[in-house]
Order: structure tokens, then C-alpha cells, then sequence
């Protein structure tokens, strides 16, 4: 960490054999909307300062006989970077019901404006 401004920080976090249940015990807007069970693996590496306030994530997940509810899942597993002004998750694959799923997904946090009016061309 640098304890002169900008205040750099980068970190590495990793996480094998966590207990998906644990997050039942979220509170408010944070607990799942579903019951979790399961077991998996997280790693990420952080990087960021504080003036201004900038950061940047990405790793890898997966999830094994894990449940949300009565959806079981095999296996589960992506990849994903994000930043606090969009979060990105590639390489998404699930085993799940006797069968694949695959894709990869984008959310951007940053504040689109209202939409852009369309002009009339006299014709409508």
C-alpha cells in the first residue's frame, strides 16, 4: 500500500472451500433472495487508490453441488473483472439439470441519462 496520495493498493485474495450458506446470514438488501447451500472457490487480484477513489478487480469462481432454492448446480464457474463502473463475467459455464449452460454477461454501473429523443420527420 502507498501512504502518499494517490494511495495505491493492490491486493490478492483467494478463497478454496468456502460455504455458500454462510451468505444466508446477510443482512437486509444483501441477503440472497434464495436459500444457498453448496461449496466453492474464489480468487481475485484488487487493485486501486483513494484519491480518487478508483478501483479495479477480476479473477475466477467456481461452485460445486450447490443450490439457490430448488435449482441445484453441479458445477459452476467464471471469470470476471469489474471496476465501480462496470462488472464483466466471461466464460461462464454451469452444468446444471443434466445439461450446459454457457455465455458471458456485462453490467454497467454508470449513469446513462435519460434516452435520447427521437425527431420527428414530419411524417409521423
Amino acid at each position: 500500500m502507498d501512504l502518499a496520495a494517490p494511495y495505491r493498493t493492490t491486493a490478492s485474495v483467494e478463497l478454496v472451500g468456502g460455504d455458500l450458506s454462510r451468505f444466508n446470514a446477510l443482512p437486509g438488501p444483501l441477503h440472497p433472495p434464495l436459500e444457498l447451500a453448496g461449496r466453492y472457490s474464489v480468487r481475485a487480484g484488487v487493485q486501486g487508490s483513494l484519491q480518487p477513489l478508483a478501483g479495479h478487480a477480476a479473477g475466477g469462481f467456481i461452485a460445486v453441488n450447490a443450490s439457490a432454492g430448488q435449482a441445484r448446480v453441479d458445477r459452476l464457474s467464471f471469470v470476471f473483472s469489474g471496476s465501480q463502473d462496470a462488472l464483466r463475467v466471461d466464460q461462464f459455464q454451469a452444468s446444471l439439470w443434466g445439461g450446459q449452460a454457457a455465455g458471458k454477461a456485462s453490467l454497467s454501473f454508470a449513469p446513462q441519462g435519460p434516452p435520447a429523443r427521437r425527431r420527428s420527420s414530419g411524417r409521423d
